[in-house]
């Protein structure tokens, strides 16, 4: 797939715990291109805490606005 300067993209991760037990402090994490602009307001965590990195994922901390 090919995305011009300008499109929308969405990025959805979806996720299943297969294990028998619950998990705690999981962390999932979807790098996107260093060419893609996040749109302020646009990303949803269905109730998760929603963390941001801008140094490739050494650190993670919620988004300032």
């Amino acid at each position: 797939m090919e995305a011009d300067s300008g499109d929308r993209l969405r990025y959805t991760l979806r996720y299943m715990n297969m294990g028998r037990e619950d998990g705690e402090e999981t962390v999932l994490a979807m790098p996107v291109p260093p060419a893609v602009v996040y749109v302020e307001g646009s990303a949803l965590a269905g109730g998760a805490e929603l963390t941001f990195s801008v140094d490739g994922g050494r650190s993670f901390a919620p988004r300032e606005a």
